[in-house]
C-alpha cells in the first residue's frame, strides 16, 4: 500500500510537470519544485505555497522575477551558470530579499540585465534582513549592491560566490557575526566590501578582491577581522577612515 502510495505522488508530480510545460526533451527546466509536494512556473509562488525548512530546487532556465523569502526555507538553483533569475526592470528595487532566518540560497546566476544602476536606481541583488542564513555558490552581478546587509542582521555565512560588475560588492551595515568566506569579489566600481556604522565583529577571509576602486572600507567600525586575502589590482586595497579602529588586519597578500 506504502509502494503504490508513492508511485501515485510521484505520477502526479510527473503530469504536472508536463501541464505546467516544465518538461523540454525530457528533462526539467523553467519550474521550481517544493520537494514531494508541487511543480509551479515561477519561484515566488513556490516560495507562497512551501512551508518552514522546505526545499525548493529551481530548474536551469531563466526567472524574470523579484523573490521574497519570508519563510525558513532552502532555495537551490540547477547551477549558477544555467539557473538565472534576471530582475530585468528599469527601475529601483531587490532581486531577492530575505526576511526570515536561516535561509539558504545556493546555485544561481542573480542579476539584472538592464545593467544600469547608480544614483537614481537601487537595485540589490541580495537584501538580508535576518540572519543565519547561507548564500553560497552564486555568481551575482549588475547591480547596486551585490549583497547587502541589514542593521541587526547577524551569524549570516557568504560563501564561494562570485560578485563582479557591481557598484558594490558587499555591504554590511550596523550588523555583526557575519563572515564573507572564499568568494571572488571583483570589478566593482566603488568597493568590493564596505563595513561601515557599528558592524563589529564580522570576519572576512580568503577572499580574492581584484579590480575594484576600492577593495575593502572600514568606516566607524571596530573588532572587525580581515585576513587571509587575496588583492589584486585593485585602486585602494584596504581603507579605514572616519572613526574606525581595534580591526585585526593581517595575512592577506597584495598583488
Amino acid at each position: 500500500m506504502k509502494e503504490k502510495t508513492t508511485l501515485c505522488v510521484i505520477l502526479l508530480i510527473f503530469f504536472s510537470m508536463l501541464l505546467t510545460g516544465c518538461m523540454n526533451n525530457g528533462s526539467l527546466s523553467n519550474c521550481a519544485v517544493i520537494e514531494g509536494k508541487g511543480t509551479y512556473l515561477k519561484i515566488q509562488d513556490a516560495i507562497d505555497a512551501s512551508s518552514e525548512g522546505d526545499t525548493i530546487h529551481v530548474y536551469v532556465g531563466t526567472y524574470y522575477e523579484s523573490i521574497i523569502l519570508n519563510k525558513s526555507i532552502h532555495l537551490i538553483g540547477d547551477g549558477k551558470d544555467k539557473t538565472i533569475i534576471d530582475y530585468h526592470k528599469n527601475d529601483s528595487g531587490n532581486i531577492i530579499a530575505i526576511s526570515k532566518n536561516q535561509c539558504t540560497i545556493k546555485g544561481f546566476t542573480i542579476t539584472n540585465s538592464m545593467k544600469k544602476f547608480g544614483s537614481t536606481w537601487f537595485i540589490k541583488g541580495i537584501e538580508i534582513d535576518s540572519s543565519n542564513n547561507s548564500i553560497s555558490n552564486n555568481y551575482i552581478s549588475n547591480t547596486s549592491y551585490g549583497i547587502q546587509i541589514l542593521p541587526n542582521s547577524r551569524n549570516n555565512i557568504i560563501s564561494r560566490n562570485m560578485i563582479f560588475n557591481n557598484q558594490n560588492g558587499i555591504e554590511i551595515w550596523q550588523s555583526s557575526y557575519n563572515k564573507i568566506l572564499s568568494n571572488n569579489i571583483s570589478l566593482n566600481s566603488q568597493f568590493g566590501a564596505l563595513i561601515f556604522e557599528k558592524a563589529e565583529y564580522n570576519v572576512i577571509s580568503s577572499n580574492i578582491f581584484s579590480n575594484n576602486n576600492e577593495a575593502v572600507r572600514l568606516k566607524d567600525v571596530q573588532y572587525n577581522t580581515i585576513k587571509q586575502n587575496v588583492l589584486i589590482n585593485n585602486t585602494k586595497n584596504i581603507e579605514q577612515c572616519c572613526g574606525a579602529k581595534n580591526n585585526n588586519i593581517y595575512e592577506n597578500t597584495y598583488e
